[in-house]
């Protein structure tokens, strides 16, 4: 299972990342990298149908977003 066209654009201090479901998974976890932990932290679980995740930017810097599908 796997996302395709992963986008996450930002503007002013909201990041809209948006995906295109593959079938074969209900559910994609979606974490964001700590840069003072260095660990990837949890954001949301949210529905792979919804192909759509919001949030609001807390810091100055590079975000890295990983998303995982979960069955």
């Amino acid at each position: 299972m796997s996302l395709a066209n992963v986008t996450c654009p930002i503007t002013a201090n909201k990041a809209v990342c948006s995906w295109t479901a593959i079938d074969g998974s209900d559910k994609v976890d979606i974490f964001l990298w700590n840069p003072t932990s260095q660990i990837f932290e949890r954001l949301s679980s949210v529905n792979m149908s919804d192909e759509k995740y919001e949030f609001t930017l807390t810091r100055n810097g590079e975000y890295i977003v990983n998303f995982m599908p979960n069955n």
